[in-house]
């Protein structure tokens, strides 16, 4: 979900998120994107929270191995971000039905750009 919300927001921001999407298709074409999309960004939004603190517990975890955590430790701070923005208004009703990832990403891009 983290990778997701990121990569789509991402693709937005430079205006490619169709080619990204068509990409995805044909890679993964039993996967409506589109959908997917906004089912991710919606349980990030609602879950972000609590998500980012098992990350971070999983990351724990990969370095009590000897590993560094890259993965898990940039999936709990995704999270973590997008957990910050709803918690301050900027994602909209946390607990709205998305119908559109671009929204989202919009407001993640919007939000960006503001001092915090």
């Amino acid at each position: 979900e983290a990778l997701v919300t990121e990569s789509f927001t991402a693709a937005r921001a430079y205006g490619v998120e169709d080619s990204v999407l068509a990409s995805l298709a044909e890679t993964f074409p039993g996967i409506d994107w589109e959908r997917q999309g906004t089912y991710f960004f919606q349980r990030v939004i609602q879950h972000g929270r609590r998500r980012a603190e098992e990350m971070r517990e999983a990351a724990e975890t990969v370095r009590e191995i000897g590993l560094e955590p890259w993965s898990a430790a940039g999936t709990a701070q995704r999270q973590a971000f997008v957990a910050d923005l709803a918690d301050a208004g900027a994602m909209g009703d946390r607990l709205a039905v998305r119908t559109d990832w671009r929204i989202d990403a919009d407001r993640m891009l919007a939000a960006r750009a503001r001092p915090r």
